[in-house]
């Protein structure tokens, strides 16, 4: 992030993959009316998978961010469900946000599946116990 003047960011986004690179400059009010609209588009979908060419970490923390402001999650954490280490947020009412660690996409779904629910379920369960 580079400071763009007076009370304005600006990203600023080299990629570079191979013979092909990629420069990226964007408001960080841009940005976040971006993710703003995906957010609350949310609320109206069953399923959505946001997908990048690569990794950009400070999309995924500013997703995650707003939709902790937009839905109120009971559960933020880590969670391995399946091959991969997810950061994930979850609602009382099962909907869900989820980044597989240093994977190139995020996936909500209104209704999260049984193994993520059996997974979620047993990492509080062992958290209580202690």
């Amino acid at each position: 992030m580079v400071n763009g003047g007076i009370g304005q960011a600006i990203y600023l986004v080299i990629s570079d993959f191979g013979r092909i690179a990629e420069a990226v400059i964007a408001s960080s009010r841009a940005v976040g009316e971006v993710i703003e609209r995906i957010v609350r588009s949310m609320k109206r979908l069953n399923l959505m998978r946001i997908s990048m060419p690569i990794p950009y970490k400070f999309l995924v923390f500013e997703t995650f961010n707003r939709f902790t402001k937009e839905f109120q999650p009971s559960y933020r954490g880590y969670l391995r469900i399946g091959e991969y280490e997810n950061m994930i947020s979850v609602t009382d009412d099962m909907r869900a946000l989820m980044w597989p660690l240093e994977q190139t996409f995020m996936e909500y779904s209104a209704q999260i599946d049984d193994q993520t629910k059996r997974v979620l379920a047993d990492f509080i369960r062992a958290q209580s116990d202690f």
